[in-house]
């Protein structure tokens, strides 16, 4: 048992012997008798310091062990008062007034600043317990006071807390260290060690061993790869010859089997003769860092590489005072200086910005990590350009600097103010048109919108923002036959897709009003001149009452075409009788001529009325039926045998390609087409003159074209042959209402397609048209 719990255990023995006494005897100054005596010189060679104060707190009793705790004689205690003897204790009589004060015992502890008296001595730790001491009548009298030092168990248990807190220090420090005695055993090591070496460490056990546990340890010096022999390690030599060893690089085996690099060093610990006692050994594991280090090594010459062949203007700089630390051979061509030029001038001398502004924006830039600025730089030649910068904080060879990538961005801010005011100019052009513009997205959101546009459609604010399917189906889209268009077929989805859509009348719901609008809408994409889809353009007209007018004139010119058929075909039937009867009879034949023209005349009238009637069909919707896949090579040879009664088709000349693909028409309306422009071309060429019919493919149309070889077309002509009534001013003579090419035009249209003509004065003519070739599955 260790010694200072042998002695607690016999301080506990006595205590319980002196309460004993106290309990069972008289210990009061005036008490009588050998007995008493006897047990004074008892008490006086007990272990315990005792004393006895009356209630002035005066010494009455003391015992030897009490005059050395107070390290006094005896006699220069005991008539002297408490304050007298211990005038630096002045707690202590506080405490003693406590048991005059309750009258119940007291325990507390007390430090002796011996070496106020005895400068040789050290200071003790005392556990005081006061009892009170009472007369017969019960009042108290004095005070018992016994001191138990303490001291040897207060620097135990100082010694253990010391050891726990060395204990919990080494265990938190972030290396490994361990402490060996002098035999080179190892007393303490913290868990760093164990993370460090993959394992917990073998302990040395004296010299005898030392080698054969060294051995198990594996490394290798870094700077020159030799194997490091079990007494060359730091802490072997520290221990062996006393050496001091300061971070001596090593590659290590750790005992999982990886590789490390530790810093190891190590100290001898000696005693005050000098003779080594121990030592301690530091190892700090930087697998890492050294990991780290190689890592920015290779990383801070791949930036010197990009940095200096890079074709972006890059420019390293101190974030303290802008100077300029490197810059790459873009930035000394852009600013037109030498690379020693450059590096003799800071960011100031480059950018506008002024010196305060600047450094503000730098710092801003460093503490943010990267930031994004818009200067104007000044070149060598004292032009300025305006640049865009991306600049934030790098780390190379410890220090930090600030890496900047500059753009030369002067053209595209040119750019940009140019497009803002070509933006203006489209605003204030489409405000002023007097039709409605739409411009959209590629997705179909509204971009800009003129006054006219937002007059004729009445949205409201959050209708203008709905996306394009919300907005559509809000519009209620119809035809002017009432039918709705399907979804994804509207003139705006089609200009979205690619296509051009001309002159189409739908009828739109009006959003504050319960009747309809009839609009004459035009949309197309726009692209860019590579092609690439910018969005669509909507051009609009509200001609609801057009539509109405044009409404009531169908209905009138019905209604005149079905009253002139009656008469005319009266007319007709009777010339026929009166022609059969001068054939029959043989009447006068100077009749027959007139009768001829009078048939001929009524044929011609009959033919202006199918004309009105066809344009009214057509500007109505309703002439062209469902579309269908035609090979146009067989559907012409077999219109020009039905045309053969009605026209010379020996002069016509067709030249189809194999390999043509069908075009999507309506069969009435192609064929339509084909008698009109054939029946012009015969009229208007000279007989025996041949006409061509060709067709060829480009993209997605058949491109068909009918060619006479006729006088051709004046260029005052040219703009109007496609106008509802226009006839050619250089006609000998008038015929028809000039409906013929519009209602082509007409037919042609409703297809998709376009139609135009090619002539030359003396050479003959040549209408061109396409329509839609049938998708190849």
């Amino acid at each position: 048992m260790p010694v200072h719990l042998q002695k607690r255990k016999r301080l506990q023995e006595l205590q319980k012997e002196i309460e004993f006494l106290r309990t069972e005897l008289d210990l009061s100054p005036e008490s009588p008798g050998n007995d008493c005596d006897l047990l004074r010189r008892f008490i006086h060679i007990l272990p315990t310091a005792l004393f006895y104060l009356d209630r002035h707190l005066i010494f009455r009793q003391c015992n030897a062990t009490g005059a050395r705790a107070l390290c006094c004689p005896m006699e220069e205690i005991i008539g002297r008062s408490l304050d007298e003897v211990l005038p630096e204790r002045p707690a202590l009589r506080e405490e003693i007034q406590k048991v005059f004060q309750s009258g119940a015992p007291l325990d507390f502890s007390v430090v002796l600043q011996r070496w106020e008296r005895c400068p040789d001595k050290e200071n003790r730790h005392y556990q005081l317990t006061c009892r009170p001491d009472r007369d017969e009548s019960g009042e108290i009298r004095g005070v018992f006071v016994e001191g138990q030092d303490i001291t040897e168990n207060i620097l135990a248990r100082s010694l253990e807390t010391e050891r726990a807190r060395l204990a919990t220090i080494l265990n938190t420090l972030p290396v490994g260290v361990f402490v060996l005695d002098a035999e080179g055993r190892v007393i303490e090591n913290n868990t760093i060690v164990e993370r460090i070496w993959g394992g917990k460490p073998p302990l040395f056990e004296g010299p005898e061993k030392y080698k054969r546990k060294t051995s198990q340890y594996k490394g290798w010096r870094t700077d020159t790869g030799e194997l490091i022999a079990p007494s060359e390690w730091a802490a072997a030599r520290a221990v062996l010859r006393g050496e001091t060893v300061i971070e001596e690089e090593t590659r290590i085996l750790r005992f999982d089997g990886r590789d490390g690099v530790i810093l190891n060093s190590a100290v001898p610990l000696r005693d005050d003769e000098g003779r080594i006692t121990g030592a301690v050994a530091v190892i700090q594991d930087v697998t890492h860092a050294r990991k780290t280090q190689k890592e920015l090594q290779e990383s801070e010459s791949l930036f010197r590489n990009l940095f200096e062949n890079s074709h972006a203007v890059m420019l390293l700089m101190a974030p303290g005072n802008g100077r300029i630390i490197e810059a790459n051979s873009a930035a000394c061509a852009f600013y037109g200086y030498s690379r020693e030029e450059m590096l003799r001038k800071s960011i100031f001398d480059l950018n506008t910005l002024d010196r305060k502004s600047l450094l503000k924006e730098m710092e801003r830039a460093r503490k943010q990590k990267g930031i994004y600025f818009i200067f104007r730089h000044r070149l060598s030649s004292g032009d300025e350009r305006d640049v865009e910068i991306f600049s934030g904080p790098v780390r190379l060879g410890g220090e930090t600097f600030l890496f900047s990538i500059i753009h030369d961005i002067t053209e595209r801010k040119k750019a940009e103010a140019d497009r803002e005011r070509l933006l203006a100019e489209l605003d204030a052009t489409i405000s002023s048109i007097a039709a409605g513009v739409i411009i959209y997205s590629p997705e179909g959101k509204v971009l800009r919108a003129n006054p006219t546009a937002k007059i004729i459609i009445p949205h409201s604010v959050e209708t203008w923002e709905l996306p394009i399917e919300e907005r559509l189906r809000r519009l209620v889209r119809k035809t002017l036959k009432g039918e709705p268009y399907r979804f994804g077929e509207t003139p705006l989805q089609r200009a979205l897709k690619g296509e051009t859509v001309q002159g189409v009348l739908l009828l739109l719901r009006h959003e504050k009003e319960p009747r309809n609008i009839c609009i004459s809408l035009s949309t197309a994409p726009i692209r860019t001149t590579d092609g690439e889809m910018l969005g669509a353009v909507a051009v609009f007209s509200d001609v609801t009452a057009l539509h109405e007018m044009q409404e009531e004139r169908e209905d009138l010119l019905r209604m005149i075409s079905h009253d002139l058929r009656t008469p005319l075909t009266i007319i007709s039937g009777h010339a026929e009788i009166i022609e059969k009867y001068i054939k029959s009879t043989g009447a006068d034949e100077d009749l027959g001529p007139n009768v001829t023209s009078i048939l001929k005349s009524t044929e011609w009238m009959d033919g202006m009325i199918d004309h009105v009637v066809d344009l009214v069909r057509l500007e109505s919707g309703g002439y062209v039926s469902e579309k269908e896949n035609i090979d146009f090579d067989n559907f012409l040879q077999e219109f020009l045998q039905r045309a053969a009664s009605a026209l010379d088709i020996s002069r016509v000349r067709a030249d189809t390609p194999p390999g043509l693909p069908p075009v999507v028409a309506c069969p009435n309306a192609l064929e339509r087409i084909l008698m009109n422009l054939l029946t012009n071309a015969l009229k208007y060429s000279e007989p025996g003159t041949p006409i061509r019919i060709d067709a060829k493919r480009k993209e997605q149309w058949v491109i068909l074209s009918v060619r006479d070889c006729g006088k051709g077309i004046s260029a005052e002509d040219m703009p109007h042959l496609f106008e509802r009534f226009y006839r050619s001013k250089n006609t000998q003579k008038e015929e028809g209402l000039g409906l013929g090419l519009y209602i082509t035009r007409l037919l042609v249209e409703a297809h998709g397609g376009r139609i135009r003509v090619e002539s030359e004065p003396g050479r003959g003519s040549a209408f061109i048209f396409t329509l839609p070739a049938a998708s190849e599955l």
